[in-house]
């Protein structure tokens, strides 16, 4: 079965996540040093221009910082936690026909995903991807066997033939 999640893409998003993070604190750090070397430097003379350059050295490294947490550290928490999770619950086996995915969506605080509708045996059933990972998926009308958890899929194998 291709497995969806492993510990090896959840320790490569916590390691991305702390690196986002890091090169965060160390950036607003720096700004703050610099403005720290640049208040030692002020007179008369110069007291307007270094206001100015420190108000645009905090607000250029604090618009950077925010973009980094929204575009990297966040996301890659989110999927870690998301994937954590899964891995520590119940799984389900099921085998049926892909019928169709959806639209991706993104589910506040948290990851984007896709629906997956699957015809098993039992009828229609109505499953979570994630959306960066619906492309593992084969074509719809392929039959499956999946290994789900709190319905999402976690692992799945192509079957040539309906069982």
């Amino acid at each position: 079965m291709t497995r969806i999640y492993t510990e090896a893409e959840i320790e490569r998003q916590k390691k991305k996540a702390s690196s986002a993070s890091a090169f965060a604190c160390a950036l607003l750090g720096a700004a703050l040093i610099v403005c720290i070397v640049l208040c030692t430097r002020v007179n008369t003379a110069n007291a307007r221009s270094l206001l100015f350059w420190t108000i645009g050295i905090f607000t250029l490294a604090g618009w950077i910082a925010i973009i980094v947490y929204s575009l990297i550290y966040r996301p890659c928490h989110a999927k870690a936690a998301h994937a954590e999770g899964l891995m520590k619950e119940k799984t389900q086996e099921l085998a049926g026909q892909l019928e169709r995915v959806s639209p991706p969506f993104h589910i506040p605080k948290s990851v984007t995903v896709r629906k997956v509708t699957i015809h098993t045996e039992n009828g229609a059933q109505t499953l979570s991807i994630l959306s960066d990972l619906a492309g593992l998926l084969p074509a719809p009308g392929s039959y499956l066997k999946i290994q789900t958890a709190r319905s999402y899929i976690i692992a799945f194998e192509v079957s040539h033939e309906k069982d």
